[in-house]
């Protein structure tokens, strides 16, 4: 069995119309619990730090208008950790994203962001 890594991959109203279309997405940068995100965040559990990843997913997301966090099951071979002090729980997705992989959309106007099943795309993009 594969081995999966949770990331989460902020997104453009674009980039998910994209990714709905051709069921497939070029690279990307997302976010997930690495070493960084461990050392920036301190001490917490497994869920405390997958929701720092998503935050920080969130706040890469383009600014002044609706955020999209895309929670993603990435290969494990397809996920590079790149994260720094200055930007912790980075990483790059070395493959090509499919539509399989993502687990849900989160989005919304502000840090709070809604869960929608990926059937509900069309809410999202309104």
């Amino acid at each position: 069995m594969t081995q999966v890594r949770r990331v989460y991959v902020p997104v453009t109203a674009s980039q998910l119309r994209t990714l709905l279309a051709d069921r497939r997405l070029p690279l990307a940068a997302g976010f997930a619990v690495t070493p960084s995100l461990q050392d920036w965040y301190g001490t917490g559990d497994d869920e405390q730090l997958e929701h720092a990843a998503c935050f920080r997913a969130s706040e890469s997301a383009a600014a002044g208008t609706r955020r999209i966090v895309l929670p993603l099951e990435v290969p494990e071979s397809g996920v590079e950790d790149v994260g720094t002090s200055d930007d912790p729980g980075a990483v790059r997705i070395t493959a090509v994203i499919e539509l399989s992989w993502v687990a849900a959309i989160l989005a919304g106007d502000d840090e709070d962001l809604a869960w929608y099943g990926v059937q509900e795309a069309d809410q999202v993009l309104g």
